[in-house]
């Protein structure tokens, strides 16, 4: 007997929940490869210029032979723009396990049925659906 259309979605849902486990786990690798490209950048540009395009690499950035408060804004910069992307995941992974676990179902989460979210989607389906002229 074949499943239904909601547990082949839920089991869709499970691998897709255990593909961001595995973006988890590989959060220090990245974060680290991140860190490692970002003080060697300048360095790197400058092995791959020959003679006088050298020079150019000199305007990259390298946090580390910046001043004191340079520094510091720059990994707070860089602080900033790395929790963006882990927040944005986890929502996304959140939502993901919610579905995968059968807390919560795709078909229901994008049903028409009242509050700022539905209004979105009937809106979107509203102009969709409006003859062109």
């Amino acid at each position: 007997m074949g499943k239904s259309v909601r547990e082949q979605r839920q089991l869709w849902f499970r691998r897709l929940d255990r593909a961001f486990w595995l973006i988890w786990a590989a959060l220090p690798v990245v974060l680290w490869l991140a860190y490692y490209r970002t003080t060697t950048a300048s360095a790197t540009i400058a092995e791959s210029l020959i003679g006088e395009q050298a020079k150019c690499a000199s305007i990259v950035a390298n946090p580390l032979t910046m001043s004191a408060k340079g520094q510091v804004l720059f990994w707070s910069l860089f602080a900033l723009g790395v929790s963006f992307y882990a927040v944005l995941i986890g929502i996304l992974h959140r939502m993901v396990n919610r579905f995968a676990n059968g807390r919560i179902f795709v078909s229901e989460t994008c049903r028409v049925s009242g509050g700022w979210g539905s209004s979105w989607w009937s809106g979107r389906l509203w102009i969709r659906s409006r003859p062109s002229r």
